[in-house]
């Protein structure tokens, strides 16, 4: 027998609506604005070139892995372990890490780069944080959805900006 899990909340990358999806689907048309969205978290290992990434889950740049785009959008964060070429937007915070290398604009609520982080040209600006309609945003939402754990220091340095 299958146990119904507990709905997770995700923010649309076309409206920036916060609304409740199922633990397992993938796609669905936004509530607020009705297209359609991705939901996956995106975990990048190796080379990946796409014109346009847009999920509302959040993207994982892995140590080996390098992406490139003309643009990203990630409603729960961005992490970069190895290379990112795009002009990108994320509705949660990024975490540039220490031997990573960023090229392009990004703007998000929240950026940490850790010392040893190469950034290549682009602009970076603070943009703020849609909140939940009932008020602040849950614990963890955006920081611990990701498809591996996060360490104590990425924890701590997601909970940056809220």
């Amino acid at each position: 027998m299958v146990r119904p899990t507990a709905p997770r909340t995700v923010q649309c990358y076309h409206c920036q609506k916060w609304f409740q999806v199922g633990q397992r689907a993938i796609s669905l048309s936004c509530p607020g604005c009705y297209r359609r969205v991705l939901l996956d978290d995106l975990v990048i290992s190796e080379t990946f070139r796409a014109q346009q990434i847009r999920t509302c889950g959040r993207i994982i740049v892995e140590p080996k892995g390098w992406i490139s785009a003309s643009e990203i959008h990630a409603s729960a964060g961005i992490r970069v372990l190895g290379q990112l070429s795009a002009d990108t937007v994320s509705l949660s915070p990024v975490i540039i890490a220490a031997g990573a290398t960023w090229r392009g604009n990004l703007r998000a609520p929240a950026i940490h780069v850790e010392a040893g982080a190469s950034i290549t040209g682009g602009r970076f600006e603070i943009i703020a944080r849609t909140p939940l309609p009932d008020g602040p945003l849950p614990q963890g939402l955006g920081d611990e959805t990701g498809p591996r754990p996060m360490t104590p220091q990425e924890r701590a340095l997601s909970q940056f900006g809220r």
